[in-house]
């Protein structure tokens, strides 16, 4: 069976999934620290679409407004993804609401 790849939850290197450290970075997964909402707010850098709208979703639940900003700026990177432009003002909104 082919072995899949995965990603380095630091610096998203493409990884083989049976590497412990990355080759790239050093990081190892399981030393990774941080609290869920910068974890979130890191994976909106992803290169994979669907791990980024992961995060937007999970950020818009959290409804945290100190992300507003990154929510912003991943939709500016990503100006031709309209679906994930749509989940982010979806997920703006949510955090509005939970402020008022």
């Amino acid at each position: 069976m082919a072995e899949h790849s995965a990603y380095c939850f630091h610096c998203f290197a493409e990884l083989s999934v049976s590497c412990e450290v990355c080759p790239y970075c050093g990081a190892n997964p399981a030393e990774l620290s941080g609290n869920y909402v910068q974890r979130l707010i890191h994976a909106l850098y992803h290169p994979l679409a669907d791990v980024r709208m992961r995060a937007i979703i999970a950020l818009g639940l959290k409804g945290e407004t100190q992300t507003t900003g990154e929510l912003a700026n991943c939709a500016l990177r990503h100006p031709i993804d309209v679906i994930e432009g749509l989940e982010i003002v979806r997920s703006l909104k949510q955090i509005g609401e939970t402020v008022e």
